[in-house]
C-alpha cells in the first residue's frame, strides 16, 4: 500500500463531496482528512514498480491573498524512511 499526504494551504478548504467522488471513481482506494482539515491522506492498495499516480483535486477558496503551502509527501505504508517530497508552492 502507498500513501500520499497533501497539505492544504490555510487560504483554501477541502471540498468533501469531491473527495468522495475520487473514491467512488476509484482514483484513490481510501482517504482521510487530518490535522483540523489541513491534510488529506490518500491511500492506494497496490501500485506497480515505477507507477505514477496523478490526482487533481478541487479546493474551495476561503479568502483572497497569498498563502504558503507546506510540502507534500508520499511513501510506502510503514516505510516512511522512503519518503518522496514535493516542494512547497505559493497559492
Amino acid at each position: 500500500m502507498v500513501l500520499a499526504i497533501l497539505r492544504i494551504p490555510a487560504c483554501l478548504q477541502i471540498d468533501f463531496n469531491f473527495l468522495e467522488g475520487l473514491k467512488r471513481n476509484k482514483i484513490v482506494d481510501y482517504y482521510e482528512v487530518q490535522n483540523y482539515n489541513s491534510e488529506i491522506v490518500f491511500y492506494w492498495r497496490q501500485m506497480r514498480p515505477l507507477e505514477v499516480k496523478t490526482v487533481q483535486i478541487d479546493l474551495i477558496q476561503r479568502y483572497q491573498g497569498t498563502c504558503l503551502q507546506k510540502p507534500h509527501s508520499a511513501y510506502p505504508y510503514y516505510n516512511n524512511d522512503q519518503t518522496i517530497w514535493v516542494t512547497a508552492a505559493r497559492s
